[in-house]
């Protein structure tokens, strides 16, 4: 298989993925899908959030073509914020909830620099290449993006 690749790279078209890949974060709370554990007031937002959501990019056993990207844009959490810690997370289930879960494992973490005075926005982008996975993660006003493989 190795070798068959390192002799012809565009011979993997796509890939199953064996795990779900995704981001922590604070989404809208739904009283049907969240425990109470995770419910949190958002006095920016004015409503409830469920912390510690597990927020899906790809899920096991999806089909994903090779060099595929899957971006989503996010906001910081907190108005006074001046570093944002985005934790990326994988699991073997194909649906996982939350960051906690008991099969949800913490690959990395990209600190993203924000300015504090503004309601900053950034991009958290899944690369997936045919034998490798990176995910960047930028900031939108001020272009900064730092990668991890």
């Amino acid at each position: 298989g190795a070798v068959t690749y390192g002799l012809d790279t565009d011979r993997i078209k796509a890939r199953i993925m064996r795990r779900t890949y995704g981001v922590k974060t604070q989404i809208q709370f739904n009283a049907r899908l969240h425990d109470e554990l995770h419910r949190v007031w958002c006095k920016k937002r004015e409503r409830f959030q469920c912390r510690d959501a597990f927020l899906q990019y790809v899920s096991a056993g999806e089909e994903i073509s090779a060099e595929a990207v899957v971006k989503k844009t996010l906001k910081k959490s907190h108005p006074t914020q001046s570093m944002v810690n985005l934790h990326i997370l994988s699991s073997e289930d194909g649906n996982p909830i939350y960051a906690d879960d008991p099969n949800v494992r913490e690959e990395a973490i990209i600190q993203i620099p924000v300015d504090d005075a503004m309601d900053n926005q950034y991009e958290c982008e899944f690369l997936f290449g045919s034998t490798t996975l990176e995910v960047a993660a930028t900031e939108v006003e001020t272009g900064i993006t730092k990668v991890v493989e």
